[in-house]
C-alpha cells in the first residue's frame, strides 16, 4: 500500500507467487484493520479543511485495480470496452489526479 505521494504505508510479503492480488488482499491483516475501523478511520473531531467539503467529512479510500471488489473504502476504475465521458473522467481522476 502506498499513500497519495507514493510512500509505502503497508507491505504484505511472503505469499505464494501464483496467488492473485485480490486473494492476497482478502486474506490480509490490513483489510481486517480497515473493515473494523482501526485503519483509514477519520477521527470524530476532524476539523481540517482537507478532510471536509461543504461541511461533509471526506473519508480516505484505496485506489485498486479492477480485480478487487469495491467497498466503502476501496474504489476502482470503470472497466468497459467503450466508456462514457463521465466514466473516462472518473478513471482519469482516480488514477492520475489522486496523487501528489
Amino acid at each position: 500500500m502506498v499513500d497519495a505521494c507514493g510512500r509505502f504505508t503497508y507491505v504484505n510479503a511472503g505469499g505464494a507467487g501464483q496467488i492473485e492480488d485480490a486473494s492476497v488482499w482478502n486474506r490480509s491483516a490490513l483489510r481486517a484493520l480497515i473493515e473494523d475501523g482501526t485503519w483509514l478511520a477519520v477521527p470524530e473531531n476532524v476539523t481540517s479543511k482537507r478532510m471536509t467539503l461543504d461541511g461533509m467529512v471526506l473519508r480516505p479510500y484505496i485506489c485498486a485495480e479492477s480485480a478487487f471488489a469495491p467497498s466503502p473504502t476501496l474504489m476502482k476504475c470503470y472497466v468497459t470496452v467503450t466508456s462514457t465521458r463521465e466514466q473516462f473522467n472518473f478513471n482519469y481522476a482516480l488514477t492520475c489526479k489522486a496523487r501528489c
